[in-house]
């Protein structure tokens, strides 16, 4: 899902950062499910705008993570504090 907020829209912008998050999802090998718009004047300068964002993951119960069979010296995980959940 993504979200995406300016001051005024410009569809041919909204819809030139959309394709780049589908093509990277294409690239990931996920999907985009969903995408919102506001405008929200005031908020930003002129030429401003906001793209957030989230991705859910899923895996099967006969294959838990992590998957230390594909792991190699030199990767990293990067793990973010969470103040809890949002709305």
């Amino acid at each position: 899902m993504a979200n995406f907020s300016a001051p005024s829209l410009d569809a041919p912008q909204v819809v030139s950062v959309n394709r780049g998050i589908v093509d990277a999802c294409t690239e990931a090998g996920c999907m985009l499910l969903g995408s919102k718009t506001a405008e929200m004047p005031g908020i930003f300068t002129a030429s401003g705008f906001d793209v957030t964002g989230f991705a859910v993951g899923v895996t099967e119960r006969s294959s838990p993570l992590p998957h230390k069979d594909r792991m190699c010296v030199g990767d990293v995980i990067i793990g973010l504090p969470s103040s809890g959940l949002h709305s």
